[in-house]
């Protein structure tokens, strides 16, 4: 095999590190010596290698591979002579950190193939392959094997006498070995099949498919591996190994994936069965735990499995890159559900009874912190049981209230309420304040407090776990719920001709909640999962803890609602321009038609030569609501803005005409507020020109711009223009824009919160 190489200025720098100076290194030596490079050899460990290019280590593993994770521009290269698990354990480790330039070869040397074998190795060290491992090793051959003829083989005419005779056998045992090579494809193929069959049963919650699929996939799996123990030599030697190795390591994944997911599901049933029983015995206390076990080692299992799938399946079509998007989303709730384990016992009160606060918002009618609270829940849990759950409708809470608390300016201006009750305490954009408020209220009201824990779910989070579970029947009304008609059903069960003291919201809620948690066991996890983990990601639920570790972790991936400070994400940046934009609502009109608005937003960014920043801010607001039909109507909004402190306001305005009263504060931020009617079957455009406190300075710096999102707002669709003078170059940016001239833009849809960051150079 033919190496071609191109000469440098520059050679490459390669650093051979083996045990011992013997044959082979000698043969490595004289091929890289073709590279035209400058050849470094030792036998001894090297402190540093920054200096060299490519590292070839010789049956030296002492060296892992994690010293070179921040060096993705060399070749690392690990030759192993027969140490298959010490290969496979280091290729993990290699796959799982995506260290592609980094390669694991285990190889058993026969001296009459050392040259080739070395060919093989250096075109696989420096091809641009994707792949990580490789193995070569070679069967012993016969001398029959070895000869060669030049006359062509006739299949004769056979009959029973003539059937063993020489000519006849030789003939069989070439076209045996002929089709050896190919045996195993059918049981590869098949296994592939099943194993896909597999996965879609998993998607569509049919478990009985989903493992009758995985065992066939198995089966077929184990025929085709056994098979290509044959082949395999030989399809190595000609290069094509790698692809078949890379297929039948997809199926082990897959395999692997899909077997742990299903004892995810069943362990998954055991331990929620075992959660509902109040009173567990201790027999009972050790199975549940089991169960918790299985469950992670599972999970772990399939996160490592995840990793490898996505990292093989090539994106060739389509449909393969959209199974690599899934596969990559499902290690990310994988891992995400692994990062709780360490928090389980916390939560689910493994020594002492805890006792939390569940606030049901309805997002139709959005606040600031989420939406109208129109029921919530008190759950105790001890030992691993909810020993106590009880739904509530907000207005049984509100009449026991007996003091006068003063509300928000806005609840008295646009609400003409002079009283503040818990069902309009969602009046922050921060979770953590309106917990704290909600609170202050459930003590006056109920006096109820000492909880440990709190979270706020919304109409949408609902939503996206019935997803889950197809249809869930609620048999005390005798109604089938699902996805799509949930919020239809609320509003007809609890809405529709409401009054405070009505037991309608509080059953309806209740009935609907305990049927999820009984049909928990029978819902498609990889679903339940995915959209609990979306869920939170879009603020659709938002938590708070009183243990410190469990909430830096809710806090670390932004689960917990908070209201963002900026700080600079480059420490040793000098120059540094904050910008912050949280534009959020009120739904002040009494009804539900935030269920038809949208509202597509654009922040145009300019920047002057001398580095002053003005900043306009467009908001559409669009109301597709019907005039006097329930539960649209008019959107009656409280809009409020959240600048950087000391933020100068130029002009607001909407559909064109300035807005000469609104209300402004200017303390961590700077606050805007105003009222914003959108009549049913129209539109309105706010915009608001401000500029920064903060002027870019010549020399080197970064601009960082986040955008929030509202708790239980919608996706909304954001569009970013950057335009910056000629005296200031962009050195580099986190997100992939359309750059024309002097102008930046950026189209993408806001499901979570935002960060950009701009480097750049001002003369």
């Amino acid at each position: 095999m033919q190496l071609v190489t191109e000469t440098s200025e520059n050679p490459l720098k390669i650093l051979i590190v083996a045990r011992a100076h013997n044959q082979i290194v000698s043969v490595l030596k004289k091929k890289l010596g073709d590279f035209q490079a400058d050849i470094f050899m030792t036998t001894k460990r090297v402190a540093n290698f920054s200096k060299y290019d490519v590292c070839f280590f010789v049956d030296y593993e002492d060296i892992i591979p994690n010293e070179f994770d921040d060096s993705p521009q060399k070749r690392i290269v690990y030759i192993l002579f027969n140490e298959n698990k010490v290969a496979q354990t280091l290729s993990n480790f290699v796959y799982e950190h995506k260290l592609h330039h980094i390669k694991i070869i285990n190889w058993e040397p026969k001296k009459e193939n050392l040259e080739k074998d070395i060919d093989t190795i250096l075109w696989f060290a420096f091809s641009r392959s994707e792949d990580i491992f490789l193995h070569i090793y070679h069967e012993n051959l016969t001398s029959s094997h070895k000869k060669k003829s030049n006359k062509k083989f006739v299949f004769p005419k056979l009959s029973f006498r003539s059937f063993f005779k020489p000519k006849n056998l030789v003939v069989l045992g070439i076209a045996f070995i002929l089709l050896a090579q190919i045996l195993f494809l059918p049981p590869l193929i098949i296994a592939s099949w099943f194993h896909y069959q597999a996965g879609k049963s998993v998607q569509s919650a049919s478990d009985e498919n989903a493992e009758k699929y995985t065992n066939i996939g198995g089966s077929s799996l184990s025929i085709a591996s056994t098979l290509y123990s044959i082949p395999r030599p030989l399809l190595h030697f000609f290069s094509l190994g790698i692809y078949v190795d890379n297929l039948f390591q997809v199926n082990t994944s897959a395999h692997t994936v899909l077997e742990s997911l299903l004892k995810v599901k069943k362990e998954g049933a055991l331990f929620t069965e075992l959660l509902t029983i109040p009173d567990k015995t201790p027999d009972e206390n050790i199975e549940l735990h089991t169960h918790k076990d299985n469950i992670f080692v599972a999970l772990r299992l399939m996160q490592d499995n995840l990793i490898l799938l996505a990292e093989k399946i090539p994106d060739w079509t389509e449909g393969l890159t959209d199974i690599k998007k899934t596969l990559t989303q499902a290690s990310a709730t994988v891992e995400g559900i692994t990062a709780l384990e360490d928090h389980i016992d916390n939560i689910f009160a493994g020594d002492i009874e805890k006792k939390y606060l569940l606030l049901f918002a309805n997002n139709m009618e959005i606040r600031p912190g989420g939406g109208f609270i129109g029921s919530f829940a008190i759950a105790k849990v001890k030992d691993y049981s909810i020993t106590d759950l009880k739904v509530y409708d907000v207005y049984d809470a509100d009449g026991q209230l007996k003091v006068q608390i003063d509300p928000p300016a806005p609840i008295v201006d646009y609400l003409n309420q002079t009283h503040w009750f818990l069902r309009d305490s969602a009046f922050e954009p921060d979770f953590l304040k309106n917990y704290e408020q909600a609170k202050q209220f459930l003590v006056l009201e109920l006096n109820e407090d000492d909880f440990d824990g709190g979270l706020l779910i919304t109409t949408t989070a609902i939503q996206h776990i019935l997803s889950a579970m197809d249809k869930l029947y609620v048999p005390d009304y005798q109604e089938t719920i699902t996805k799509d008609n949930f919020y239809i059903k609320a509003q007809l069960y609890a809405e529709d001709n409401f009054f405070p003291g009505s037991l309608k919201k509080k059953k309806f809620l209740g009935s609907v909640m305990n049927q999820m948690m009984l049909n928990l066991q029978n819902s498609s996890y990889p679903t339940l999962f995915s959209m609990i983990q979306k869920s939170l990601n879009e603020k659709q639920i938002v938590m708070y803890s009183d243990d410190s570790k469990l909430q830096a972790l809710l806090e670390q991936n932004y689960w917990a609602g908070q209201t963002l400070t900026p700080k600079c994400s480059l420490d040793d940046s000098i120059n540094c321009v904050l910008d912050y934009v949280f534009s959020y609502d009120a739904n002040l009109g009494v009804n539900k038609a935030n269920f038809f608005v949208k509202r597509p937003t654009k922040l145009a960014v300019s920047i002057n030569e001398n580095g002053e920043i003005k900043n306009t801010l467009t908001i559409k607001f669009i109301n597709n609501s019907y005039p006097d039909v329930f539960p649209g109507g008019s959107y009656k909004n409280y809009t409020q803005l959240m600048l950087p402190p000391n933020t100068r306001i130029e002009k607001i305005t909407i559909d064109g005409v300035n807005l000469e009263r609104y209300d402004e504060t200017n303390f961590n931020y700077k606050k805007v507020g105003f009222l914003l009617n959108v009549q049913p079957q129209s539109e309105s455009t706010v915009e608001i020109v401000y500029e920064l406190p903060t002027t870019i300075i010549a020399g080197e710096g970064v601009y960082q711009l986040i955008v929030q999102k509202q708790i239980g707002s919608p996706n909304y669709d954001f569009n970013l223009e950057f335009s910056f003078p000629d005296n200031l170059t962009i050195k580099n940016k986190n997100f992939s824009p359309l750059v024309k001239e002097n102008n930046i833009h950026y189209n993408t849809s806001v499901s979570s919160d935002k960060i950009f960051v701009i480097e750049f150079s001002k003369k």
